[in-house]
């Protein structure tokens, strides 16, 4: 377990406790009591296991039961499938931002083009009606 990511860490917990649900944790983690503290701690916090107290020593039990929630989270991919998702949601939000702007500024440039040619259609009205062309007036 000491080579693993923090996310490989918490997804082999998961499965250890899914797949050896009545089993010690104690000897998958080679008594390191602090980590195995840590990562039970977190899937109990996101809710995909449940410890239970034990009232007399007031310690969490060492057996981490999975709950449903666990068990889909598990079997859709995990912590590293989740943060593959955050990252890929990240880069299209970015790219989805980038767009926007790109169209705001183009819808910016179109409107200025828009009024110089409204501009310039009533240019050429003002400039007909006080000066009329020859063949107007010879029909």
């Amino acid at each position: 377990m000491k080579n693993l990511s923090l996310l490989e860490k918490l997804d082999a917990t998961l499965k250890y406790c899914i797949d050896n649900e009545n089993k010690d944790l104690i000897q998958y983690f080679n008594s390191n009591h602090n980590e195995m503290d840590e990562l039970l701690d977190k899937l109990e916090r996101d809710g995909f296991i449940k410890r239970d107290k034990n009232p007399a020593k007031e310690i969490n039990d060492v057996n981490g039961k999975p709950t449903i929630e666990g068990r889909m989270f598990y079997d859709k991919g995990g912590y590293e499938r989740q943060a593959q998702m955050d990252k890929l949601h990240e880069t299209v939000s970015f790219l989805n931002n980038k767009r926007i702007i790109r169209n705001e500024e183009m819808l910016v440039h179109a409107t200025a083009v828009a009024i110089i040619v409204g501009l310039a259609i009533l240019g050429w009205q003002i400039f007909v009606w006080f000066f009329p062309h020859y063949n107007d007036f010879h029909r």
